[in-house]
Parts: structure tokens; C-alpha cells; sequence
């Protein structure tokens, strides 16, 4: 990650509930790394998991959608297998604007993506997984602008990073409310 204002890497302001939150990623990671990552996910034990994912899996070009939703929830239901999970959050797609990596015709057929991605994943989590899998909105974010974006048209800019700590803050208050208690031994909340 490049350096920010922002403290994403931070640790939310939850040291009072939790010690310890822990992040995943890849530049430009795609579903299939997310299954390198299982054995370490399963051996961390995570109570909440918030997944920040399928930007780079939604073509620009073509209609892949379907099956990339897919391939999501069938990661999602080995997630869920996990005994200590108690809840995974799925993020809101954002849109991506033309730049270096996109053009006006490309970012256009990305945002028609985005949208269908973003609507089922949405119904999917509301009627089939349950209240152990919930969507999750990122207000600030839900409808982007350029103003929260880098040059790039992909990724955000501090505005923009600042808006979405905010918003991952709220799902991980959520779903500390939604587990209960917190033991007295350190546990994780994972991205």
C-alpha cells in the first residue's frame, strides 16, 4: 500500500474491545489468492472477517458477473466453516472511473458490473447465508465521485481512505455487537 494520511492500517480505535485486527491482501489480488490464504485464516481463528474483494475479478470488458459471484460464495461457505467465525461482512464494489487503467468505454461497462455485482451480493447475504454473512454498505462511498478518488480512477485517494476506515470501523463495531462478549484473551478481526 502506498502511504496515506489515513490510518487504514491502523487499529480502527477498538483497543478497548479487541487487541489485535489483523489485514490480508494483495496488490491487485483476485478470488483465486483468497483460497492460498485459507490455511492461515483457519489457523488465526478470526471471530469477524470482512472481505474488501472482486474489484480486479470484475471484467471491464465482459459480462463475467454470475460467475464470479459464484466463485465468492462458495469461498464464503468455506469461511463460514471456520468454528471461531461468527460473522463475515462482504463490502460494497465501488466504481472505477476512467484513467490509467480504464477508459470511458471500459469504465462504463465496469460500473454496469458493479452494479449487478453489488445487487446480488446484497440479495444473496439478505436470502440464503443468514446473518452470519451480511453486506455492507460503505457510506461516504455508496455512490463515489472523482473528488474521493486518485488520478488513477481505481484506487482512493486520502479523502476517499479516510471515508472507508470510517465505514470498515462501522462493520467491525457491527459485528463485535453481533458476537457478544469479548474474552479476556486476545482474539482477531480479520480483512
Amino acid at each position: 500500500m502506498k502511504d496515506l494520511d489515513c490510518p487504514i492500517l491502523g487499529d480502527f480505535d477498538l483497543e478497548q474491545i479487541t487487541n489485535r485486527v489483523e489485514f490480508i491482501g494483495h496488490r491487485g489480488g483476485k478470488l483465486a489468492r483468497v483460497t492460498d490464504d485459507l490455511f492461515y485464516v483457519r489457523s488465526i481463528q478470526p471471530k469477524i472477517i470482512y472481505l474488501q474483494i472482486l474489484g480486479n475479478d470484475i471484467s471491464k470488458t465482459s459480462d463475467n458477473v454470475d460467475v464470479v459471484i459464484s466463485e465468492l460464495f462458495r469461498i464464503v461457505s468455506i469461511l463460514a466453516e471456520i468454528p471461531s467465525v461468527q460473522v463475515i461482512f462482504i463490502g460494497q464494489l465501488l466504481y472505477r472511473f476512467p484513467g490509467k487503467y480504464y477508459s470511458v468505454e471500459e469504465s462504463d461497462q465496469y460500473q454496469t458490473n458493479v452494479r449487478k455485482a453489488n445487487q446480488l451480493i446484497q440479495l444473496k447475504c439478505a436470502s440464503v447465508m443468514g446473518s452470519r454473512v451480511r453486506w455492507w454498505e460503505l457510506r461516504g462511498l455508496k455512490n463515489p465521485s472523482f473528488q474521493v478518488m486518485d488520478k488513477d480512477g481505481v484506487h482512493l485517494n486520502n479523502e476517499g481512505m479516510r471515508l472507508y476506515h470510517k465505514a470498515i470501523r462501522g462493520a467491525l463495531i457491527q459485528g463485535i455487537k453481533q458476537c457478544g462478549p469479548w474474552p479476556q484473551t486476545p482474539d482477531s478481526l480479520h480483512m
